[in-house]
């Protein structure tokens, strides 16, 4: 019985008082946010680190960085498709999160143990840049698939919210923890690597409890996510998939617009931090403090608004929040250029995009068939943002070298914002097209 696997004890009744979780879901929802709330953790711990040990060298030479990460991402999408088409999602997915484990400890090895001259830091520094920007794209892009395998449509809107919350509770002790733990004198950047670790492998155990506990359908089958391959077709099959859906083609143009002012944003806080702080730890400090208030904010955003904001409002309105907010942020910026106004617009900016547009931004994948979920989404979630990285960092460079002011930076992020609002109303419109009619393509 769907009751039976919930059980009847007060914690399931409170749940339902605070989410609207239905019968046969409620493990599969604990599962699914402690699955994203020990990923996020894991990532949330070490981002920090990435920011300080990028700054060994100079700002400039972070764009680069930009383009190895997308060279990374190139390289290893191949062997992720090749994965994905071989292997079960019970085998798959624990593969993904446990090549990155030892990634980590090899890391921690070479930062403990390596030569303490500064060229062979800063390389390794640069190095582990672009493996964090890699790591972060696998690993939630592949929870993700998952989250819109498991649950339709219907049930993320109701539940994707606080799977989300989940994850910023996750997110929020990583920066938190990041920023304590530095400052005790047997810990550095190295032993923060080997905690990342730990916290990523829990978060293969409860991936393994979420296939347990998968929820059922409307239909009263079980859904069963671990059961088959996820599809046939080669390493550019995931191309193919994106290039004849017009609609994904617009996902695709959405997170373009995202990805290119978030760089933008990006830039501008790696200039500010490294002219305010001397020491590794001093900057450590700094990004995990910005990264604690983001998530404060995303926090108590997913919890009093983010299901009530989708549900009433709808996903095309929802979605276009976030260039709204964007636009005002740089206004902002550009009047009053400070770092509290830069750490208000990023603050703000990200906790838009973690409790209301990336919750609506999954419900646009959820009207896909299985194989365009996994291969065509890590497609969207890795390559195009990558891309969209890359396309803001030399963007950004050249508007430095002909030295564009921040009024000028505003009104080209004005004109992005106004068609990535426009976007957003005609994937939402689209999307519950699709969902109405229940089509699964376009």
């Amino acid at each position: 019985m769907a009751g039976d696997r919930d059980g009847g004890g007060g914690a399931a009744g409170l749940l339902r008082r605070l989410v609207d979780v239905r019968e046969g879901e409620v493990r599969a929802l604990l599962y699914s946010s402690a699955f994203f709330f020990c990923v996020l953790w894991s990532y949330f711990l070490i981002k920090p680190v990435r920011e300080t040990m990028g700054l060994r060298g100079r700002v400039d030479d972070l764009s680069w960085l930009y383009l190895g990460t997308l060279a990374g991402v190139l390289l290893l999408t191949p062997v992720y498709t090749l994965l994905v088409k071989k292997l079960p999602r019970r085998r798959f997915i624990p593969w993904v999160y446990r090549f990155f484990i030892t990634n980590l400890i090899v890391f921690y090895l070479l930062e403990r143990f390596v030569s303490a001259e500064e060229g062979v830091r800063t390389s390794l520094g640069y190095v582990f840049f672009v493996w964090l920007s890699i790591f972060n794209m696998f690993a939630v892009a592949v929870f993700r698939s998952l989250m819109v395998d498991i649950f339709t449509s219907e049930q993320g809107k109701r539940l994707f919210g606080f799977i989300g919350v989940g994850g910023t509770l996750g997110a929020l002790m990583g920066s938190w923890v990041s920023g304590q733990l530095i400052s005790l004198p047997f810990v550095g950047l190295g032993e923060l690597m080997l905690i990342s670790a730990v916290l990523l492998e829990a978060s293969v155990w409860m991936f393994r409890g979420l296939l347990r506990n998968a929820p059922r359908q409307e239909s009263g089958s079980v859904s069963t996510p671990d059961q088959e391959p996820i599809g046939l077709g080669g390493a550019f099959r995931a191309f193919s998939l994106v290039g004849r859906s017009p609609y994904m083609i617009g996902i695709c143009l959405f997170m373009l617009c995202f990805t290119v002012t978030s760089t933008f944003v990006w830039f501008t806080r790696m200039n500010f931090v490294q002219g305010m702080a001397d020491s590794e730890e001093e900057k450590l400090w700094i990004f995990s403090n910005i990264f604690l208030i983001t998530q404060l904010l995303t926090l108590v955003t997913q919890i009093f608004f983010t299901g009530r904001i989708i549900k009433s409002f709808g996903v095309g309105a929802t979605l276009s929040i976030i260039p709204i907010v964007t636009l005002a942020g740089f206004v902002a910026l550009a009047i009053s250029p400070i770092l509290g106004v830069l750490i208000a617009l990023e603050s703000i900016r990200s906790a838009t995009n973690y409790a209301l547009a990336r919750p609506a931004r999954e419900v646009l994948f959820t009207v896909l068939t299985v194989e365009e979920k996994y291969k065509a989404k890590a497609f969207i979630d890795t390559f195009v943002y990558r891309g969209g990285d890359v396309i803001g960092a030399l963007a950004f460079r050249l508007i430095s070298w002909a030295a564009i002011s921040l009024a000028g930076l505003a009104s080209i992020v004005a004109v992005i914002s106004l068609l990535w609002a426009a976007l957003a109303a005609v994937l939402g419109r689209r999307q519950r097209e699709m969902a109405g009619g229940g089509a699964t393509t376009v």
